[in-house]
Parts: structure tokens; sequence; C-alpha cells
């Protein structure tokens, strides 16, 4: 999948979700998120993982909202994620 295959169709669409691996994530999802703010909509990155993506996925992406697991696994990671999520959010959703 290219940018240009899908701007062609991104008016049809609510928002983009970007997943894939995480290199693949890593190395496109900022131009997807511009191509979604471009046209109005919103980006979703998917698995953000850790804290260090948290911010990535804020600050170098722009992501509009992200979803992730590492919050789950253990009381201790679910309250460092809450306290970073309250330390850089301002009206940012999270999916």
């Amino acid at each position: 999948m290219t940018l240009d295959s899908v701007r062609e169709h991104v008016e049809r669409f609510d928002g983009l979700f970007v997943g894939g691996t995480l290199p693949w994530k890593l190395e496109t999802a900022a131009q997807w998120a511009e191509l979604a703010r471009a046209h109005g909509k919103r980006c979703h990155v998917g698995r953000v993982g850790n804290l260090r993506r948290l911010s990535w996925a804020r600050t170098e992406v722009k992501a509009d909202s992200v979803d992730s697991c590492f919050p789950l696994w253990q009381r201790q990671r679910l309250d460092r994620f809450v306290k970073a999520v309250r330390g850089v959010v301002d009206g940012w959703l999270f999916g």
C-alpha cells in the first residue's frame, strides 16, 4: 500500500489506521498522519507498545489516537502509562 494508492480514495473514509510491522510503522506513520490531516481526517496508530513509542506517536507522528496492550500486562505498567498519558495529552484521544 502506498500513499498515492490511498490518496485517491481517502475521502471515502472517516480516518486512517496505521498498522503493520513495527519497522514499517516507524518509517511511514508520520506520512500517513500527514495525509489524513491534509484531508481533514484522523489518524490512529495501532500497537504503539511502550512509553517511548507513545511519545513518538504523539510528538513525531502527531497521531490522533493510539492503542497498546503494554499497560495491560502489569498494574505497574498501567500506572506508568496513565501517568504518561496525563502528562503528554491535551485533547488527544486514545483507542
